[in-house]
């Protein structure tokens, strides 16, 4: 038990000092240490009673009562009620299974029965399945079950209390064998098809073989949804771009539901509305670490959907109970409920953790029992082989609800579009209306032609259809390729790297000096050149090689567009562009060119930057806007007298002003939550062209050392390339307000560790087989945690993002930047 006197106290209060993210004498330090401090002593408290798992109070009357743990129950994962009302809970032996345990050789499907004395509770209702998944049980008896290697029915026909009769719907057939990114995630639909989930296999190749019907053959997609029949007839796949879709829930409408684990480096895992011919991003052929410019997982890419929210570390189930939707976080040792609202035609969350555990909570499967309660499994451990321990809980609720809000337009219209497409709602920016429209023609005897669409967003729609059914590429992708749309053409990338269509290659090379190409373009048809020429690569390996390629043709092309986006495209720091080939891509007769190389040296870290920086701002033959960008990367305490001496023109003096901060001053500034005020505050003025300088200088606010725009500045907090489609009222309140509304994979996290220190930050990924986690602090730096030296964690209700920037700013400035974020749409 830890220590809880005085020294423990003060150990406390020297480790919230020392947390990333927390500023002195700032507003954001006071807030952050008051909710750190509260949810520390919260935490001691809890630590020296020792009653955890627990439940968080958000609003409701909640009960947890354990029910069964080891040695009667032990390393479960699914459970399910059958037509009988008895609780049937997988118990897995065979998961990583040492060479010494002593349990049962195969999994078993073990029969609860509460009413029984303890150590009469359970029974054995099947034995002998191999890295079992997840079960569903039908109302005719039939129990349904996944593991790694098939999918399967048994029933007890003679009602003695166990399984008589076994019938296999669907066989993998793959020499991959990892025990749980194989078949799993069970749904039996009220539509009346069996939804089942594939994970990524490690891109292995398989065949998934039905008891009626043709196999279905892949390897290298990432993870997929298939649905078929419940007596193994009419398999197809539905949805794929997934990790491992561990769990799958229907809800009242017909909506099928998803949570999905997260590759290495793409944090969150994500909740997902899974639609027919729903293509969600992530491809394991790309590399595990799902940062590949061909890979997506927030709609990032065309042809791609987005997550309905970021879940916690490892979801494994998901279902609707007491008015929400609730998801088991094996990761994060909670178990989590989402309040559901409609958008568009999908779906919106609001997160609550209701059950929080320690590191010996590893919720799993989830079920609603007969009596109204929520039941779940507990892994117990972190290990993932087999280990003996494991618990049964229960979850009840005292008070009522009015249940999921489930109705509503969009989503009608989507379900009718998949029966009767319009080629009208292909132009609609609703990803799920597009999508629905794409799934209606796929299925149609023939589509509209190619050719013949003058809507770019209907090219697409068809070119998605075509992909999805893997027909006619010869036909359509030539034109596509060529498109004068630049979505139109990554789709087109996209599907000629899938399919590794080599002959595609020539057409590819020469897309990619096209003047119209944006930064996802450009960088997608590198890396699909160096995919189709090299094949599968170590990520340091691939980036060096699509380096070089872009190195070569930025040479070549520095005189056009093209020169910008490939000069983007590459790392500020890169090795290859030192000041000496900075300044030949400067002397091209590009002024794109010119402004892109200034911020490239302003962006990079190195020392020497500014021996390239001061003469173009000495340079009295150069446009002054040139010169004002350079001067935001130059020196100051160097180079104030200098400075000073140049602002001979209105754009340069702005800038200087700006650096030199002669003008800053206290004026009064409404409060933060007033947006109205804030509003006619930048309703006027403002230059958009000091606002691009002020975003990406390396003094001052330095918006750009946490986002990147068009490619330029860092991945710490979101990209804001198109923010401006937010709205001014949304844009605004980012800024000022930017813990109200915080995306999923930006979420922080507060870390207590076994030594008494905090920290602060959101996970990047994992690395080193899990037994170390890497987090970004608000300082947009980061750091490295062991695992085993987390006690506990907790979700930090504040973003990383410092609060009050606007008072670090003149009025002037605000306008400024506000102008500028203005033009991103």
């Amino acid at each position: 038990m830890r220590g809880k006197g005085p020294r423990r106290r003060a150990e406390r209060d020297d480790a919230l000092g020392s947390a990333f993210f927390l500023r002195k004498n700032t507003l954001e330090s006071l807030v952050i240490r008051f909710f750190a401090s509260i949810a520390l002593l919260v935490l001691g408290s809890l630590h020296a009673q020792e009653k955890l798992p627990r439940v968080l109070d958000d609003g409701h009357k909640y009960r947890l009562d354990l029910l069964a743990e080891a040695p009667e129950l032990v390393t479960p994962v699914g459970l399910a009620f059958d037509s009988k009302k008895r609780l049937l809970i997988i118990e897995s032996h065979t998961h990583f299974r040492p060479k010494d345990y002593q349990g049962p050789k195969a999994d078993r499907i073990r029969i609860f029965d509460e009413t029984k004395p303890k150590g009469e509770q359970f029974s054995t209702f099947y034995e002998g399945s191999v890295h079992t998944m997840s079960i569903a049980c039908a109302l005719d008896g039939w129990v349904y079950v996944a593991t790694r290697a098939k999918i399967f029915r048994i029933r007890d026909s003679k009602k003695a209390g166990k399984a008589d009769e076994e019938e296999i719907l669907a066989h993998l057939d793959t020499t991959g064998n990892y025990p749980h990114n194989g078949l799993c995630g069970l749904c039996l639909g009220r539509d009346g098809w069996l939804y089942f989930g594939m994970g990524e296999n490690l891109g292995i190749p398989y065949k998934l073989l039905p008891k009626i019907g043709p196999a279905h053959v892949g390897g290298g997609e990432g993870g997929n949804v298939f649905r078929m029949k419940p007596d193994g007839s009419q398999m197809a796949r539905i949805a794929t771009g997934i990790w491992n879709p561990f769990g799958l829930y229907q809800d009242a409408r017909g909506r099928l539901l998803c949570v999905d684990n997260d590759p290495d480096a793409k944090p969150p895992c994500r909740l997902l509305h899974i639609v027919p011919g729903g293509d969600y991003g992530f491809q394991f052929r790309y590399g595990r670490a799902g940062n590949h410019p061909l890979q997506a997982w927030d709609g990032e890419l065309p042809g791609t959907l987005p997550m309905i929210a970021g879940t916690g570390e490892a979801p494994c189930n998901l279902l609707e109970f007491h008015g929400r939707l609730w998801v088991s976080s094996w990761g994060d040792y909670r178990l989590e409920s989402y309040t559901l609202e409609p958008l568009g035609a999908t779906l919106k969350a609001e997160r609550h953790i209701v059950v929080q555990g320690d590191q010996k909570f590893r919720p799993v499967g989830l079920t609603v029992g007969p009596d109204g309660a929520l039941y779940f499994t507990d892994w117990v451990q972190r290990s993932y082989p087999v280990h003996g321990q494991g618990r049964l809980w229960r979850l009840t609720v005292k008070d009522r609800y009015n249940g999921i809000q489930v109705s509503h337009k969009q989503h009608e219209i989507a379900e009718r579009l998949r029966v009767r497409p319009e080629l009208t709602a292909l132009d609609s920016f609703d990803p799920f209306i597009h999508q629905a429209a794409v799934w209606g023609f796929s299925q149609q005897p023939t589509m509209p032609a190619f050719k013949d669409l003058k809507s770019a967003r209907q090219r697409l729609g068809i070119l998605q259809a075509h992909r999805w059914l893997e027909k006619d590429a010869d036909a359509i992708l030539p034109l596509a390729l060529v498109d004068a749309d630049p979505d139109v053409r990554l789709l087109a990338v996209r599907w000629v790297a899938d399919a590794d269509l080599k002959k595609f290659k020539p057409a590819l090379e020469e897309m990619l000096v096209n003047p119209t190409n944006t930064l996802p373009l450009t960088r997608g048809a590198i890396a699909a050149l160096a995919w189709l020429e090299h094949g599968a690569l170590r990520p340091k390996e691939r980036k060096v090689l699509e380096d070089s390629l872009t190195l070569s043709l930025l040479k070549a092309h520095q005189q056009t567009a093209v020169g910008v986006s490939l000069l983007r495209s590459l790392p500020a720091n890169h090795v290859a562009l030192t000041n000496e080939m900075l300044a030949q891509l400067f002397a091209a007769k590009n002024p794109a060119l010119k402004r892109e190389v200034v911020w490239t040296a302003i962006a990079a870290s190195r020392g020497d930057r500014g021996e390239l920086l001061e003469p173009i701002v000495r340079d009295e033959s150069l446009p002054p806007s040139i010169r004002a960008d350079a001067m935001m990367g130059v020196d100051v305490m160097k180079t104030r007298r200098r400075i000073e001496r140049l602002a001979n023109d209105a754009e340069l003096e702005r800038t200087a002003r700006y650096l030199l901060r002669t003008f800053l001053r206290m004026e009064k500034r409404p409060d933060a939550k007033d947006i109205d005020a804030w509003l006619k505050i930048v309703e006027t003025g403002g230059d958009a062209e000091m606002g691009r300088r002020i975003f990406f200088a390396g003094a001052g606010v330095k918006c750009a050392t946490c986002h990147a725009i068009q490619g330029r500045g860092a991945g710490v907090g979101p990209d804001l390339t198109f923010i401006a489609r937010q709205g001014e009222v949304s844009m605004l309140r980012s800024i000022l307000q930017p813990s109200q509304n915080i995306a999923p994979q930006y979420q922080a996290l507060i870390l207590e560790l076994v030594d008494g220190k905090t920290l602060t930050g959101y996970a990047i990924n994992k690395i080193e087989g899990e037994s170390r986690e890497r987090f970004m602090g608000a300082d947009g730096k980061e750091f490295i945690v062991p695992n085993k030296d987390v006690v506990e964690r907790l979700v930090s209700p504040l973003s990383i993002m410092p609060h009050g920037v606007e008072q670090t700013m003149t009025l002037e400035d605000f306008r400024d930047l506000f102008a500028y974020l203005r033009t991103l749409k």
